[in-house]
């Protein structure tokens, strides 16, 4: 254990103290944990304790987790793995795996949570660690569980509660039993799921383990259900309900809808209806979309047993949409999906609000016409009035020829994802990571798309600040080269040769590399063979040409070419939106530089494009 000069003994020892409280609060109240571990934290920070350190950033993931606040359970539980491995703590390092194992598995990162759960396991192997290696051989049941194979998972807990009863780990042996319980009750073993789920009891009353106790009588109660027991059912959900509401777990709502089922099974409707607005009102409240789906699909059944098909139709619509949400909200590319729906959204509501706009201005036209006295003013309002409608056709315009552009990429990833979502059990190693990749090769797609969307839309003007900075020629050409081969998945073929005796210059970093990347693309996509790039020094200015051998352009085109959204007639096989030479063109003029255009159809296009150069660029970069 590492340990700074500058820490004192008493200050340890009461750190520690405060760790063996942490140990004790993990199982009950989790917002204590949270605040105690933040506390301390602060502490262990202070004099770089960094046992102290990892091991409270673990309990404040772990609080966080038992919330159910994921999001904030990741930062503190990389940060603890991070303090661990820097400071050689391989006991804090499988503490924190298990944190993250957690919270993969809870958003269903089956893979990611099955490493963690493995390397933890060698870890505690490795040093003979009771607790780790019990917490491991639990989370790699679960990962079985959740993958559905059942006689493996039962097989896996066993296996972990003979480990946890060999070395009297109480609240492990509560976790083992529960999470055998939950298996059997999903085999429809009802009978035995209430005995193991009963049999975790005593344990979670020992231990004063809320959280594992509330699901404990969750499965009692589900099990009596499904035998007619009903008041049993009863008294395990009504307790269940009566904890969580103690603790302010984000899971009340998902006890009320095991109340209101109890209710259902008795034919209680009109109980079971009230029960479910509450618990429905309450996961609102808690942004829980799986469980609001759950809640929804159960008033769409009950509704549908009762012949109010109207209801049942309407609930199990918001079913639907609300897993759908939840679907997103698991998956990092879906919520990207999500952005790009969002943002063109806000772009067509955009460009509806202008439009309103322009209706008032031409009301106010109108008026303003009838009084002679005005007619100055009303000349002007009809300058502004022909600029503001030029502005919403030419983004009525891109909305319109972009939303069809979406819907490719869009629907290859919808695909891949109801695939992977449905057929997950069936698609090998390598279809999983083909329809993976698919989908990221598509996010790429839509991100250049919206990238060339703001760049055009929002055109830079002579008020455009720029960032001047020194810029060494050969890198930043060869950055642009390795980022227009990653957009065009190509390698290799672009050369460049030159010729200045700069090594630097100074230039806004961003723009210039927008000019590079758009160019060397476009020569990339329509030309077969090698691309040269080729920099030289043109008097007062650096010039920069891009040379290919492709298709080349109409002679009757090259002007309309900097059009935006105007292509090329000879080039509708290949992919692109017409906004490329649009932005090159808006920057080159920011930078009060030149371009120049020489094309032939079938025989190749050479751009060049010169730079004014600052007077500080007159010497080479040491």
């Amino acid at each position: 254990m590492f340990l700074e000069m500058s820490a004192e003994p008493d200050r340890i020892l009461a750190i520690e103290e405060a760790l063996e409280q942490l140990d004790q609060l993990k199982l009950s109240d989790y917002r204590e944990t949270v605040r105690l571990g933040q506390e301390t934290f602060r502490r262990a920070s202070e004099i770089r304790y960094w046992r102290g350190v990892s091991k409270s950033l673990y309990f404040v993931a772990l609080g966080y987790s038992r919330l159910g606040d994921y999001p904030s359970a990741t930062m503190p539980a990389k940060e603890a793995l991070l303090v661990a491995q820097e400071h050689d703590l391989p006991i804090e390092e499988g503490y924190a795996l298990s944190a993250l194992c957690l919270i993969h598995t809870a958003l269903s990162n089956l893979p990611e949570a099955m490493e963690y759960a493995l390397e933890q396991l060698r870890i505690g192997e490795l040093y003979q660690h009771a607790e780790l290696i019990g917490m491991a051989l639990g989370d790699l049941g679960d990962h079985y569980a959740m993958s559905k194979d059942y006689d493996k998972a039962l097989k896996q807990m066993e296996k972990s509660f003979q480990h946890n009863q060999r070395h009297q780990i109480d609240w492990l042996i509560a976790f083992d039993l529960y999470s055998m319980s939950t298996i059997e009750f999903k085999q429809q073993h009802y009978d035995r799921a209430i005995e193991l789920a009963q049999a975790a009891l005593p344990y979670t009353d020992r231990m004063n383990f809320t959280f594992i106790r509330m699901y404990c009588l969750q499965t009692i109660c589900d099990s009596n259900v499904a035998l007619g027991r009903y008041e049993a059912a009863h008294a395990a959900i009504n307790e269940a309900l009566q904890l969580s509401k103690q603790i302010e777990s984000t899971y009340s709502s998902e006890f009320m809808r095991s109340l209101a089922l109890v209710y259902v099974a008795e034919g209680r409707d009109e109980a079971a209806i009230d029960m479910l607005q509450n618990a429905l009102a309450t996961a609102e409240q808690q942004q829980i979309p799986a469980l609001i789906a759950d809640i929804q699909a159960t008033f769409s059944r009950l509704y549908r047993e009762r012949g109010d098909f109207e209801n049942a139709l309407k609930y199990m619509e918001q079913a639907q949409a609300t897993r759908d949400q939840a679907m997103n909200e698991q998956s990092e590319s879906r919520a990207q999906v999500l952005k790009v729906l969002y943002e063109l959204e806000v772009a067509q509501q955009e460009a509806d609000i202008k439009q309103f706009r322009l209706e008032a201005a031409e009301r106010e036209l109108e008026e303003r016409k009838r009084a002679e006295s005005e007619h100055i003013k009303a000349e002007r309002l009809r300058s502004t009035l022909e600029k503001e409608r030029e502005l919403a056709h030419t983004k009525e315009h891109i909305l319109t020829r972009f939303s069809h552009e979406f819907r490719t990429p869009l629907a290859i990833i919808r695909n891949s994802t109801d695939l992977l979502t449905k057929y997950r059990d069936r698609l090998t190693r390598e279809q999983e990571e083909l329809h993976q990749g698919r989908m990221h090769q598509q996010f790429d797609r839509i991100n250049q798309i919206l990238s060339d969307i703001a760049a055009v839309l929002h055109a830079p003007t002579n008020s455009t600040t720029l960032e001047p900075q020194a810029l060494r020629l050969r890198a930043i050409c060869t950055q642009a080269i390795a980022s227009a081969d990653h957009q065009t998945r190509s390698s290799g073929r672009v050369r460049l040769e030159i010729s200045s005796e700069r090594e630097s210059i100074l230039c806004d970093k961003v723009i210039l590399l927008d000019i590079l990347e758009n160019l060397l693309t476009n020569a990339l996509k329509f030309s077969q063979d090698e691309v040269y790039l080729r920099v030289r020094d043109a008097g007062e200015m650096i010039q920069f040409e891009i040379e290919d051998s492709g298709i080349g352009i109409p002679e009757r085109e090259i002007e309309a070419v900097f059009d935006a959204l105007t292509r090329g007639s000879n080039i509708d096989e290949v992919q692109g939106n017409g906004l490329g030479l649009t932005i090159v063109r808006n920057y080159v003029n920011l930078l009060n530089g030149k371009m120049e255009i020489m094309s032939s159809e079938g025989r190749g296009t050479r751009v060049r494009v010169d730079i004014p150069l600052n007077e500080a660029d007159a010497g080479s970069m040491s």
